[in-house]
């Protein structure tokens, strides 16, 4: 196991999303470690972005979890951060696969809970934390015109992909009609209009909560494009609470809502870093390094607290690769662009 932070070679994964790039530059930014993109596509920004990069098959292919072990063993991997949900639902298996290189993502158990939103919704309603109503499909149908609007949203979609907000009885009907999913794949649950948060909270492998930084969604498209750092006491209460009763033992990021009065309820739980890591580390606590190196056993300092209400706007940008490079699926240094 590596001692000094200069030696450390990490391996990104989805490195062609909105939270992979972020990733990839705030590592780079704020550590000496080596940063080794990967993505499915080889035209992934963030494999040209990083050190290096390397084309890797889809989560879902047979091959994906060879592919990434070829990987780690090619450019002698320490540790992986992984930011696609396909891919943490295949942690114990990693772990397996490749038994001396350290995996920066929770449990399994707690990864297989959160990518099932209707049993983590029961699960956190019995453990007291607040969460919105929640029927299965079958019963919402039953519900009188008085409760609406309500959102409809499939079970194990990411990303915000197949969530609707019906505001009628006819409306759940026809949003039913044009899915091709089945009834027991979506979930219904009351809408929310307050205040949303998608909350960092840098757990370490042993559940020691070293920070939590709630962040308002003021802007999403699918991921936060402006978000801004907030002082919120119950938004972090209730992330505090998650953590002593779900012992998640890695990052992860709270997604709620508040309601009128201003009380946050849990709407997901994505078992990774957020695509908004890299205003967590904009604001002081660089999540991303901190559990690199516990995971390492590499000393580090507990921040004692973050910014708050800094503001992330995020912006479209550009990097310019050769037809040499881009074939090859090598690195650019975009230093000068």
């Amino acid at each position: 196991m590596n001692s000094a932070t200069e030696e450390v070679t990490v391996l990104v994964t989805g490195a062609g999303g909105t939270g992979g790039m972020a990733a990839i530059k705030s590592l780079q930014q704020t550590t000496e470690f080596e940063v080794i993109g990967a993505d499915m596509n080889s035209k992934a920004v963030g494999l040209y972005a990083a050190d290096d990069g390397v084309v890797v098959p889809p989560a879902t292919a047979d091959d994906w979890i060879r592919s990434l072990c070829d990987c780690i063993d090619t450019y002698d991997v320490d540790v992986v951060v992984p930011l696609i949900d396909e891919e943490v639902a295949q942690i114990q298996e990693l772990r397996t696969a490749a038994p001396d290189t350290s995996f920066v993502a929770p449990s399994s158990s707690f990864v297989d809970l959160c990518l099932d939103k209707h049993r983590l919704m029961a699960a956190l309603d019995d453990a007291g934390i607040a969460v919105p109503e929640t029927w299965t499909v079958d019963r919402a149908v039953e519900l009188a015109e008085t409760e609406y609007p309500l959102i409809l949203k499939p079970r194990t979609e990411r990303g915000g992909r197949g969530i609707q907000v019906v505001k009628s009885p006819v409306e759940l009907q026809n949003a039913l009609a044009e899915t091709a999913r089945s009834h027991n794949e979506m979930l219904v649950q009351k809408y929310l209009n307050g205040e949303e948060f998608t909350t960092s909270v840098t757990c370490t492998t042993t559940n020691s909560v070293l920070s939590i930084v709630p962040k308002e969604a003021i802007e999403k498209d699918r991921s936060t494009v402006h978000g801004v750092t907030r002082q919120a006491p119950s938004v972090t209460s209730s992330c505090q609470h998650i953590v002593e009763q779900f012992e998640p033992a890695g990052p992860i990021n709270v997604q709620q809502m508040c309601d009128t009065d201003g009380n946050p309820h849990v709407i997901e739980i994505n078992p990774r870093f957020s695509s908004s890591a890299c205003l967590t580390v904009a604001a002081g606590v660089d999540e991303l390094a901190l559990l690199i190196k516990e995971s390492l056993n590499i000393s580090y300092e507990i921040p004692e607290s973050f910014k708050p209400d800094l503001h992330m706007l995020r912006y479209t940008d550009q990097l310019f690769v050769s037809d040499e490079d881009i074939f090859d699926g090598g690195s650019a240094d975009i230093d000068e662009i």
